[in-house]
């Protein structure tokens, strides 16, 4: 369960961990994580949590400059899409 940050056994981490192996010439590799739902604990996440509390809610405009996407979502118009994150 979890993402990257969370899942040592996450595939782009294991890779990231190989290489990381490799260019340094490590004889070992330790790569540790907290447990799930365990985040109260994460120095990190508690030293976000009030900066995640003021932001809550907050909507940025992405289309200030126009819209960028299709009515699917998908990015259509590269530059603008620059554009208006630019702007937010």
């Amino acid at each position: 369960a979890g993402g990257p940050d969370e899942n040592p056994r996450y595939s782009k981490t294991l890779v990231g961990g190989v290489n990381l192996f490799k260019k340094y010439e490590l004889d070992c590799l330790f790569v540790a994580s907290n447990c799930p739902g365990r985040s109260a604990y994460n120095m990190v996440e508690r030293r976000m949590a009030p900066l995640s509390n003021q932001l809550a809610g907050l909507i940025l405009p992405h289309d200030y400059y126009g819209t960028h996407l299709n009515d699917s979502g998908k990015t259509i118009d590269s530059t603008l899409e620059i554009q208006n994150f630019k702007r937010a």
